[in-house]
């Protein structure tokens, strides 16, 4: 797994592919947007393959709608036989499902593997891989996504990955309401919401999002679905997984509705 071409360099893949490239691995980085393939390129020396000839293929772009497009427009009409294509990008499981079967139709490996930790933890190394794929392929991919990923955890079949990561998703979702809730219910009282935070943060209301959005959330123009609006398109994702599945995520479904001003 020498030659990779990494699709993606925005906020979290270009970090991501950094990190992969002072390995030793030959990275050929790749994105839409060409100031930042220009930028990438400017820092190294090109990359002497391309899809066709790459071991393998890591994309990490911004949803379903761009993953689809870089699969069926770039990526699976060069795949070569026995390379690994891992998706980055959350999308929804019937699409990585979908992703899967057409690299083994192709003779390929497939791995999707979303991320936790944000741009933070792919800057850090210190992102937790959430994999979905034969177990073989998963194998293949480890020392790959161990140069940005701490944890590579093997979750199934092609979708589990998407499924856990979308799982994550609802779980701060929760979170993230409930502060902004704790939030309004000390301001409309006249509670200094920053010594409420910090007393959040020493309590048991302590967690990831409160560390990483105390400052949003202390602000006095504070908006939920302005601090939070990243989160909309997972929870119409999870949803939407919930609905295929026979089951409902009435939190998942009202943060939903929230975050889209509903």
């Amino acid at each position: 797994m020498s030659r990779v071409t990494f699709i993606g360099l925005g906020a979290m893949g270009l970090p991501m592919a950094t990190r992969l490239a002072r390995t030793g691995v030959a990275v050929n980085g790749r994105d839409v947007d060409a100031s930042r393939a220009a930028t990438w390129w400017a820092q190294r020396e090109a990359a002497a393959h391309d899809i066709e000839a790459a071991d393998a293929v890591i994309v990490c772009v911004t949803d379903e709608a761009a993953s689809e497009a870089v699969a069926k427009e770039s990526v699976l009409p060069r795949l070569r036989a026995g390379a690994l294509y891992v998706d980055h990008t959350t999308t929804s499981p019937d699409f990585a499902r979908w992703l899967g079967g057409a690299c083994e139709a192709r003779g390929a490996g497939f791995v999707d593997a979303p991320l936790s930790g944000g741009v933070e933890g792919a800057r850090a190394g210190t992102l937790v891989a959430m994999a979905g794929g034969r177990a073989e392929d998963v194998t293949r991919a480890r020392p790959l996504l161990s140069a940005y990923a701490a944890r590579v955890v093997p979750l199934g079949g092609a979708g589990s990955g998407q499924l856990a990561k979308l799982a994550n998703q609802v779980a701060i979702a929760g979170t993230v309401l409930g502060l902004a809730e704790a939030v309004a219910l000390a301001r409309a009282a006249g509670v200094d919401c920053s010594a409420l935070l910090e007393a959040l943060g020493l309590g048991t209301a302590q967690s990831a999002q409160l560390a990483r959005m105390r400052d949003a959330l202390a602000a006095p123009d504070f908006d939920f679905r302005t601090a939070f609006g990243w989160l909309a398109k997972d929870m119409d994702l999870a949803v939407g997984a919930a609905a295929m599945l026979g089951t409902t995520l009435p939190m998942a479904a009202l943060v939903k509705t929230t975050l889209e001003g509903r």
